[in-house]
Parts: C-alpha cells; sequence; structure tokens
C-alpha cells in the first residue's frame, strides 16, 4: 500500500476511536525477517520489496505524528519469533500467512543441513517489530 493509502487509513482510524480511545500501531521494521537456527542467522527470508513496505508504513506513521493527528504516548522495539517443528512448518506459514514473502530453497537446505547436524537444532523466524501506542489529538 502506498504511503498516501496509509495515511489515509490513519486518518480514518483517527475518526473512529472513541473519547479517550488509543490506536496501537504494529509493524515490521525495515530489517528483513530471518531464519534461525539455535537463535543463530542462517539467512533472510526472500521478501518482495517488504523493506520498502515497511518504510512506507514508518513514513505515513511520521507524517500523521507530523500533521499533528496523534501523539506517542509509548513505543517498544522488539524481536518477534515464529517457531516451527521443521523448515518445512515455517516455510508453509510464510507462504499462507505473509505478504509476498518466502522461505527460498537455499534457505530450506541451510536449515536442513543445521537439523542434520543436531537434531535437537531450534528452528524460528525472527522479525524486529515497531509498536507504538497512540493518543489521537483534537483537530477541532
Amino acid at each position: 500500500m502506498p504511503t498516501e493509502g496509509m495515511v489515509h487509513a490513519l486518518n480514518r482510524a483517527h475518526s473512529l476511536l472513541a473519547p479517550g480511545g488509543r490506536l496501537v500501531d504494529l509493524h515490521p521494521s525495515v530489517e528483513t525477517a530471518r531464519v534461525e537456527a539455535d537463535g543463530v542467522s542462517i539467512g533472510n527470508l526472500d521478501a518482495e520489496q517488504a523493506d520498502r513496505r515497511h518504510a512506507a508504513a514508518e513514513a505515513a506513521l511520521a507524517r500523521a505524528l507530523d500533521e499533528g493527528l496523534f501523539a506517542v504516548e509509548g513505543e517498544r522495539e522488539f524481536w518477534f519469533w515464529t517457531y516451527g517443528d521443521s523448515i518445512e512448518e515455517l516455510r508453509d506459514h510464510v507462504c499462507a500467512s505473509w505478504q509476498r514473502s518466502r522461505v527460498g530453497d537455499p534457505l530450506i537446505a541451510r536449515a536442513r543441513d543445521a537439523v542434520r547436524a543436531d537434531r535437537g537444532t531450534v528452528l524460528r523466524i525472527a522479525e524486529h517489530v515497531r509498536i507504538t501506542r497512540l493518543r489521537p489529538v483534537d483537530r477541532r
């Protein structure tokens, strides 16, 4: 979605909030999600223009703040992990749930090698995420 569409969505959310309500914005950072084996990165997902989409979300939020639509009450960044019993399970999860991202064949091979070397290897997808609590500013 282009930045303008995201700003429009923030304007719409502003108009729908009940008095005293808050908006929570949660989106991945521009850092590409990766697959980890025992907490060590073995490679990034193939994420077609994800960095641009996530940068557009950051820009839309910044624009809404600059325009005085919302005030930030708090924000945090954190790592969100999705665990799988196999790389195939993680691949299928990404395929079913993520927009234009996939676990590529070379990454699948590296994950399989890691598990083959140590059957106790824990596989996960790591996403760097930002959450922001926003208070609507009265624009009357």
